[in-house]
């Protein structure tokens, strides 16, 4: 697959941004979309860098786009950039300028706090999104609070105060107990046993079991680090293979 890494200027961060598209070599009449999330330490070439997303793809009728978020959480940030935005409105936008390609279905995957993005996405626009893929998500990003002090000003940078986290959409595992939620897309949820977000995702794996009867898990020996985001990336990209051959 061709790999591209480009820049745009952002009308809606009012700055330049990076990201990374992964590219199908065969011409293909319609191909699907997959946005893929990077976490909290990483950036738009970090899919390409640490696994074989691109290898793994490489027979597959697929575009692969990376945005670059920096540590907005994929949120539009109390004191920073409005990223939600940019997520689902100008970068979709941007990407099919860009690459005019005929997009049939949508994935969105992440790990970390990509994966946390990625569920955020779902439960905002469940009907435009055909799969989700969850590897590690971060589930209650107050978590971070608890184990990392130091990350207390760039929580408040995005959610202001915890307090206003607890009563807000992105309290994920709240909206997820207490919203009437449609028909949500297919699921795959993968996060090893010794993962330090491990009891989080066992939340959240009750969660989705409870609202969606196409959600499939799978926790396995793995921690929090890219050998596990590696194999979790074949393991979904290898079951959308399946799923629509």
């Amino acid at each position: 697959m061709a790999i591209i890494h480009g820049s745009f200027y952002s009308e809606t961060l009012y700055k330049l941004t990076n990201y990374t598209a992964i590219l199908p070599e065969q011409p293909y009449d319609e191909v699907d979309v997959m946005y893929l999330l990077h976490g909290r330490s990483g950036n738009c070439q970090s899919w390409v860098n640490q696994t074989g997303v691109s290898r793994y793809a490489a027979d597959m009728p697929l575009v692969i786009f990376c945005p670059e978020v920096d540590l907005s959480y994929y949120c539009n940030m109390a004191c920073g950039g409005k990223y939600w935005d940019f997520l689902t409105k100008e970068f979709p936008q941007k990407m099919a300028q860009f690459h005019p390609y005929i997009f049939s279905k949508t994935y969105v995957v992440g790990n970390s706090m990509g994966g946390y993005g990625a569920l955020k996405w779902m439960l905002a626009e469940p009907t435009t999104i055909d799969f989700v893929g969850l590897l590690s998500p971060l589930v209650d990003v107050r978590r971070l609070l608890t184990l990392f002090p130091e990350t207390k000003t760039e929580f408040q940078a995005v959610f202001q105060s915890e307090e206003i986290y607890d009563h807000s959409e992105y309290n994920l595992l709240t909206r997820l107990a207490s919203e009437k939620l449609g028909k949500l897309p297919k699921i795959m949820h993968i996060c090893g046993e010794q993962d330090f977000l491990y009891q989080d995702n066992l939340l959240l794996e009750k969660a989705l079991t409870s609202v969606n009867n196409d959600y499939w898990s799978s926790f396995d020996q793995g921690s929090h680090d890219w050998y596990e985001w590696d194999r979790g990336i074949q393991q979904i990209l290898n079951f959308l293979k399946k799923s629509e051959g």
